[in-house]
């Protein structure tokens, strides 16, 4: 049986393409701790650079805490400040995605002011802005979130931004034109996916990404055909950033190399998470596909009786 595989998308000259059947580079979920001023990491434990002597770092802020002690560990200038000021600030800009309201009153669909731009909000709102923003100061990134969009939506032809004066501000709403006319149709007018993948396209394209990105179930309402496409454009936006994506979609899976897959199952009461090992599955790939053995359950993830 031929594996069927997903579907590639290819950025080249600020344009988004089809490329057949490339796939994403072998790369698993970074780990969280990348790098530590004046420290370097081995694969089994931290050393610090202390005026060009290096110091095993094996230190322990306790466990079973109700919150994070890394705020307290910085404020008593404590031993293990440094460390506690790298992960604190790494943690502190992690955004986590969540699009998944698009019912008639969801911020995605409502006006926002034209000065919310800064960063795109993790559940959208001000989406029409931040690609307005985008159009006029760059025009590339802005372009290859379009051509990510076509060939999903292929009546989709562009956005279209006409701001509005409201209680003495600006604001806009997420309006678009389709294929052969320029009539501004309104977000309602969109379909819940097509507004998902478009929210979650601009969240993995946006030019300064956070220092991780997490989504939640992002096959909710996407055609299998979109779900490829998002599959390839998290391959991509994993080049500049850390992504934790979870997922109970099989064609999401097939977008992957089974090292970037960790399985999350419960045992005794407790998440346990283990990475896969593409030796494991070598003779099951020859005929399956990742998503097929999911859904047989051989290597987990499915539901468990304690």
């Amino acid at each position: 049986m031929e594996r069927r595989r997903c579907a590639a998308l290819e950025v080249k000259d600020g344009s988004v393409k089809r490329a057949g059947k490339k796939r994403g580079k072998e790369k698993g979920i970074s780990p969280i701790i990348e790098r530590v001023p004046n420290a370097v990491t081995s694969p089994d434990q931290l050393w610090e650079d202390v005026e060009g002597r290096r110091f095993s770092v094996n230190r322990s802020i306790g466990t079973g805490h109700g919150e994070s002690k890394l705020k307290e560990q910085i404020e008593k200038d404590t031993q293990s400040k440094k460390i506690s000021e790298y992960i604190y600030d790494a943690v502190s800009s992690w955004t986590v995605y969540h699009v998944h309201d698009t019912s008639e009153t969801a911020s995605m669909r409502r006006f926002c002011s034209v000065a919310d731009y800064t960063r795109l909000r993790p559940d959208a709102g001000n989406i029409a802005p931040f690609l307005n923003f985008l159009r006029e100061d760059d025009e590339k990134t802005y372009k290859l979130i379009v051509d990510a969009v076509k060939p999903v939506a292929p009546f989709f032809k562009d956005f279209s931004f006409r701001p509005k004066n409201r209680n003495g501000d600006e604001v806009l709403q997420l309006e678009w034109t389709q294929e052969g006319s320029d009539y501004p149709f309104r977000p309602n007018q969109l379909s819940d996916g097509t507004l998902r993948f478009i929210a979650l396209a601009t969240a993995l394209l946006q030019p300064d990404p956070p220092a991780t990105i997490l989504i939640d179930e992002p096959e909710l309402g996407l055609h299998p055909f979109a779900l490829e496409m998002l599959g390839n454009l998290i391959l991509q936006a994993e080049e500049r950033t850390q992504l934790i994506v979870s997922t109970q979609s099989a064609p999401m899976l097939n977008c992957f190399e089974p090292e970037q897959i960790v399985v999350v199952e419960r045992h005794e009461g407790e998440s346990t998470f283990r990475r896969l090992d593409k030796s494991d599955l070598t003779a099951w790939l020859e005929d399956y596909t990742l998503g097929e053995l999911w859904q047989k359950n051989i290597y987990g993830g499915g539901p468990v009786h304690e």
